[in-house]
């Protein structure tokens, strides 16, 4: 009874993983450099949530859903895609680190970890 008194009360209300889409490296445009991910996302609640993506860091990059706002689903699996762009300066290194969080209105469901792809700007490295 301990054990799975302790199993629920630290079980997180979703899980989640975003990887970049394959086949594609990266997409050169006027805002700077951009992947494409697929974010797959199992809501664990019994309530639809409305959720955000952020960028953490201080990268200067945004996020870009394709399609609408990213509604999870009670108790399913929700897939979306999304870019993130990063500026040019930002990419120093051939693969770079990134972290996004998951947000429903101002709490911080999960942060999950992925990689940038791009080329190497040689003016950022040489600052």
């Amino acid at each position: 009874l301990g054990v799975e008194a302790t199993l629920i009360l630290t079980r997180t209300s979703v899980d989640a993983n975003a990887l970049r889409a394959k086949g594609t490296l990266y997409f050169k445009d006027p805002m700077g450099i951009k992947n494409l991910y697929n974010l797959k996302v199992v809501n664990k609640t019994r309530n639809d949530m409305p959720v955000t993506l952020v960028l953490e860091g201080d990268e200067g990059g945004k996020i870009e859903l394709v399609g609408s706002n990213l509604m999870l689903k009670a108790n399913a699996v929700s897939q979306a895609n999304f870019f993130i762009i990063l500026p040019m300066e930002s990419v120093t290194e051939h693969k770079k680190k990134l972290k996004i969080s998951i947000y429903h209105g101002d709490e911080k469901l999960q942060t999950i970890k992925t990689t940038f792809v791009g080329p190497v700007n040689i003016n950022a490295i040489q600052k």
